[in-house]
């Protein structure tokens, strides 16, 4: 039997280091790599990269579950469930995130002050006081009911508060601003358009429902010794992609059809790339590839009709996550009623 309970940091709260990842393993203080991980896995997608939550994490499990004689003080222990422990609570934890606000607010800076402190300042990447979210898990099943809400701003289904949005305008033809629950919410119009790219294709790919373009005009690639020996080992795995090609004489690929996520430029960059670079590859890289997709989402100063912003919100109702984009930065920023009239000093 194994109970977890503790406090996470919530979205938008993130540091550069894992040092304030706390574990108490019944009852002690220890280091554990495998549960580190486990919180950081948690995040993924939801932090941008490099950064890291905070947590402190209570873990009870019997005796003869965990070694504790791997250091002198006994400060790193070895789990012998490590399956039936980390994977449940990868997946309480982020359960727990997703039923949490994960839209950004703004926040006025406060009042610097003049003179030099005297604690180096801890480099958390949000100005207001971090916030925490409690769970508790027994046997790796999580009471909902511990978890800590704020009654001034009840947490809403993501999907509710889209249908909620009523599209007001754009701002730098990057921005696109919306207007629901007496606050403006403002979308970065290149984040959303990635993030439904990248679903879109994900779950294709491993629904196996990708599809190819037929091009008007081949496309020729010239191959080395070493781009030929790639070629085939990779041929059936590019295909399954949507890429449909042959071998034209000893150095020549001829390329006539592309994944439909694909330009024809961006195509033909990626095979080039990949080729060049993969002889000893087995598995194909699907992150690079869905990144590589995801530079025909709209980009920063490119016009959206209104009717392609409704096509991006209910495109975005679709997703796991709509809230943040695939590197983990915010897709919408809220700013409420209260802060303008803050601002307008109207309170």
């Amino acid at each position: 039997h194994v109970r977890v309970k503790g406090l996470q940091s919530a979205l938008g709260y993130s540091l550069s280091h894992r040092r304030r990842m706390i574990f108490l393993v019944n009852g002690r203080l220890v280091e554990n790599p495998e549960l580190k991980e486990t919180l950081t896995k948690a995040y993924e997608g939801l932090l941008p990269a490099r950064r890291y939550p905070m947590a402190i994490l209570w873990i009870e499990t019997q005796a003869k579950g965990v070694d504790v004689n791997l250091h002198p003080r006994k400060e790193h222990v070895r789990l012998y469930q490590e399956k039936d422990i980390l994977t449940p609570l990868r997946e309480a934890l982020r359960k727990n995130l997703y039923q949490e606000r994960a839209i950004t607010k703004l926040h006025p800076k406060e009042q610097e002050v003049s003179h030099e402190p005297m604690v180096e300042k801890e480099e958390i990447q949000q100005e207001s006081k971090p916030d925490f979210s409690s769970f508790t898990v027994s046997g790796l099943r999580q009471r909902e009911e511990e978890k800590v809400e704020q009654v001034s701003e009840p947490i809403v289904p993501y999907g509710t508060l889209l249908d909620e949005l009523r599209y007001i305008g754009s701002f730098m033809s990057t921005y696109l601003l919306f207007e629901a629950r007496h606050s403006v919410y403002i979308m970065d119009q290149h984040a959303a358009h990635e993030k439904i790219l990248l679903q879109t294709f994900t779950r294709a790919y491993e629904d196996s429902e990708l599809y190819s373009q037929g091009l008007l005009m081949p496309l020729t690639i010239p191959l080395g010794i070493e781009e030929r020996a790639a070629w085939n080992v990779i041929e059936e795995k590019l295909t399954d992609l949507g890429f449909e090609a042959d071998l034209f004489g000893e150095n020549q690929l001829i390329v006539r059809a592309v994944p439909h996520l694909f330009t024809q430029s961006q195509a033909k960059q990626y095979l080039v790339d990949f080729l060049a670079g993969t002889t000893s590859r087995e598995r194909l890289p699907i992150e690079e590839l869905v990144l590589r997709a995801c530079k025909a989402a709209i980009k920063a100063g490119d016009f959206v009709t209104t009717l392609e912003v409704t096509e991006l919100i209910n495109s975005l109702k679709q997703t796991e996550d709509p809230m943040t984009c695939p590197h983990g930065r915010p897709i919408f920023v809220r700013l409420t009623r209260d802060e303008l009239e803050k601002r307008f000093a109207r309170t």
